[in-house]
């Protein structure tokens, strides 16, 4: 009787040291890895730039209130389309400000700039631009460059909109660079 019952088990397992799900344990657990890696990857690097690229906190990019008319004790800086510019010598928002930002062109072919703000930096850019209505442009230094100084920035909800006329395509993916350092 006993050696029946030890040909009927070889019988149904022709390998006696390997138990028979072994392999399917193996592939199902190695599957799952795979699968909890990629969704990771897709966790921390995908979705972070689905809304936008993440500006360096140590990023030297300064936006400052600027005026086309001279003010008595802003400086005049001259913008990369040759352009005189008055800008206030107080900082408005810094990177520290800034959380995210996208770098598009606009379909004439103009570099635009979609930075998300925090909700403090918002709302402190919202009541600066209420009380220097309606002459005050915002001025946008990278890397200690003037960009430009737009009248046509727009603030929607706690993004900063802010169109770089003038400013060329390679200048403007330098920007985009430099947010980033």
């Amino acid at each position: 009787m006993n050696s029946s019952s030890t040909v009927a088990a070889e019988a149904d397992n022709p390998n006696p040291t390997e138990t028979p799900h072994s392999g399917r344990t193996w592939t199902i657990v190695a599957g799952l890895l795979v699968f909890a890696s990629i969704l990771l990857s897709v966790w921390f690097y995908l979705l972070p730039r689905l809304s936008g690229q993440p500006v360096s906190r140590t990023a030297a990019v300064e936006l400052r209130l600027a005026s086309d008319q001279a003010v008595e004790t802003w400086l005049a800086r001259t913008t990369l389309s040759g352009s005189v510019i008055y800008v206030q010598p107080n900082v408005v928002l810094t990177a520290k400000d800034l959380f995210t930002f996208h770098g598009h062109y606009q379909p004439d072919g103009q570099p635009l700039l979609d930075l998300q703000l925090n909700t403090e930096s918002a709302a402190r850019l919202r009541q600066l631009l209420a009380d220097n209505q309606p002459a005050t442009h915002l001025a946008l230094t990278v890397n200690n460059q003037l960009l430009g100084a737009t009248q046509a920035a727009r603030l929607v909800d706690e993004r900063l909109i802010i169109p770089l006329n003038g400013v060329s395509r390679a200048d403007a993916e330098e920007a985009f660079a430099r947010l980033t350092e």
